[in-house]
């Protein structure tokens, strides 16, 4: 379990948020309010009516005047219903848009993040805000303000209405506020923790089922299913003893609140008793105040019901907002420094390519900007460090190397030597703890993340095929690409049979929606978008490993065309990948401890040496 969570926004921060997305909706509000004000004055005359009709009754009245007031109350209340849902749908439109801009921007924070914060966060957390948190708060959007605004403005408008019987009337209804806002003060001080945690133990139960999903093979493979459901359980017991605890709370919140209605009703009858009897008022008019008061039932609970409402949207919305708060040089654009050189989006690679770099070297622009020219491609690393933080020493520790423009550098070593972690490092997934990742001299560090992923193509063995179809799936690269330049890219890496075979071609549906590509067509998928994608620098972190035995020597071409021409780093999982590079490094336990070409690294007869007898036993085809 990862011991960092995304931050949890303080309220000023939430109001912050709040008002951004509401920046240009106060007419709209303004509005809205009008109208649930009027809709709320309207609902005052069916009960004031219905006093009066006691009244007449009293007195023995005729028919004639009791017409008057039935035809009232039916307008009134057609009235107050139209102005009602009106004023709601207002309301409603107003934060519907809010939330859509609020969860726009969540996402857009998510996705501009480096994938080592969001891996660090946990992807149960950053699921739970992206899904749990925002239904949380669309749901409570949906029933509090408009419930909220209408309810506001009717206990304003009751009140009143109570005065103008008169003011006894409002002075006995005051005796219920200081009982409710008890209530809702002791209900303020424990709910918020209790929502928060129960929303944290949900992140935590989906991060453990996560885990174990994606791991499933892992998990099967090493007999582990007794130890996850053990997790799972425990993870969601949490959740569940949380849940109760805000059952209980609720509890005693609204028991609280029906002795407040209790006393307000007496109170009320107590004063009309008085009043009739000192012959100060009539049946009719007490009966119209507590028909009001009566009335209010619906609106104050409704009001002080959103409030738990609220306190579970509150501590998703303080969630969401948090990762809108992450500092500004883990994902904002707008801090980032520009380089001194800048891809052209327009700019399509010649078929014709060739190794050397140079002749496209002044080939990038700046948009209506004078020409900039793309980086050569010499990428070096300076006592490069990282490790993680749990790790108990650096994952990766004072790498130094260097790749001339156009040449390929394969890194080998056993599984957890850092090889992944170093490539996570160049392509920018990860900030070095020390040192510098330069590209042209340059200082990555800093560097605007979308320009840096333009520059720096990474392929991982973890390839994702997205629902939709094979077009939009390489379009993902370069959405101006035309079906020409799509074609010339599979077919560079030896795609374009298969998917001609296809019986919609690039229009075909794959994925979750259509037909599941195996792991060599995803890896073609994957090579082919890092060829319309076009960098300086491919980084290829075990991208054929996914393909098996039978696979492996169609991938390794299809790589090989791809990287041809570019400044490569390959993450090598077989050492015959090393063998074509022009150099190779040898990495154990975070350092390099060999490095040269393939050939002078077996004639010193080191570990590299001793590595590539081992893999060559058994192998005809390799030289010993």
């Amino acid at each position: 379990m990862s011991s960092f969570r995304f931050p949890i926004a303080t309220p000023r921060e939430v109001r912050s948020s709040l008002r951004e997305v509401l920046q240009d909706q106060r007419r709209p509000l303004v509005l809205a309010a009008l109208v649930l004000s009027a809709a709320s004055a309207a609902g005052l005359i069916t009960p004031t009516a219905l006093g009066r009709v006691v009244d007449l009754v009293d007195r023995s009245g005729t028919l004639t005047e009791l017409w008057p007031l039935v035809l009232l109350m039916a307008v009134g209340t057609v009235v107050a219903a139209i102005l009602l849902a009106y004023g709601t749908v207002l309301t409603v439109r107003v934060v519907e848009t809010a939330l859509a801009r609020l969860r726009e921007r969540l996402v857009d924070r998510l996705l501009r993040l480096p994938a080592s914060v969001v891996e660090d966060a946990g992807a149960g957390d950053a699921i739970s805000r992206a899904t749990d948190d925002v239904a949380e708060v669309s749901t409570a959007i949906n029933e509090v303000l408009p419930t909220v605004a209408s309810a506001a403005f009717m206990i304003a408008a009751t009140f009143v209405g109570l005065g103008a019987l008169d003011w006894r009337f409002a002075l006995a209804l005051l005796l219920i506020f200081p009982i409710q806002v008890f209530a809702v003060r002791s209900y303020l001080a424990r709910a918020p923790e209790i929502y928060a945690r129960e929303r944290a133990a949900m992140a935590d139960r989906a991060e453990v089922v996560l885990s174990s999903l994606r791991g499933l093979a892992t998990v099967r493979a090493l007999r582990l299913e007794p130890q996850q459901r053990a997790r799972t359980a425990l993870h969601s017991w949490s959740v569940v003893t949380w849940s109760m605890r805000e059952r209980i709370i609720n509890n005693i919140f609204w028991g609280r609140l029906n002795l407040a209605e209790f006393i307000g009703m007496s109170a009320l009858l107590c004063v009309g008793f008085w009043l009739v009897r000192e012959g100060q008022g009539t049946v009719g008019m007490t009966t119209a105040a507590v028909l009001l008061f009566h009335r209010l039932f619906g609106p104050i609970g409704q009001l002080l019901l959103v409030v738990d409402v609220w306190q579970s949207a509150s501590a998703s919305l303080r969630r969401i907002s948090g990762v809108l708060q992450v500092p500004a040089q883990t994902g904002d654009l707008s801090q980032t420094r520009e380089p001194s050189w800048s891809p052209d989006p327009s700019r399509s690679p010649d078929p014709s390519r060739s190794p050397d770099p140079s002749q496209t070297r002044d080939a990038w622009q700046t948009s209506a900007a004078a020409p900039v020219r793309r980086p050569d491609g010499h990428l070096a690393l300076r006592d490069v460090s990282f490790s993680f933080e749990a790790a108990m020493r650096p994952t990766i520790e004072d790498v130094t190397l260097q790749i001339e423009p156009g040449r390929t550098l394969a890194v080998v070593g056993v599984s957890g030597a850092g090889k992944s972690t170093l490539a996570g490092v160049v392509a920018g997934l990860r900030a070095p703890h020390g040192g510098q990742v330069l590209l042209d001299g340059q200082d990555l560090s800093g560097l605007d993340p979308e320009l840096r992923s333009q520059v720096i193509g990474l392929i991982t063995q973890e390839t994702h095929v997205f629902a939709g179809t094979l077009r939009d799936n390489l379009t993902l690269a370069r959405e101006d690409a035309e079906d020409d330049r799509i074609w010339e890219a599979l077919d560079r890496v030896g795609a374009g049979d298969w998917v001609r075979d296809l019986p919609e071609g690039l229009d075909q549906i794959v994925g979750l929606a259509g037909i599941e590509l195996t792991p060599l067509q995803g890896q073609h998928l994957a090579l082919a978008r890092i060829d319309l994608l076009d960098p300086v620098v491919a980084l290829l972190d075990e991208a054929t490993a996914e393909a098996g035995s039978a696979g492996a020597a169609i991938l390794d071409a299809a790589s090989d065309a791809v990287i041809r021409g570019r400044t490569a780093l390959v993450i090598a999982h077989r050492l015959d990948q090393a063998a074509r590079a022009d150099a190779v490094a040898l990495v154990s336990e975070g350092r390099i401890v060999e490095h040269g070409s393939h050939e002078q690294l077996l004639a010193n007869g080191g570990a590299y040496a001793q590595l590539w007898r081992a893999w060559s036993l058994g192998r005809p085809d390799q030289e010993q």
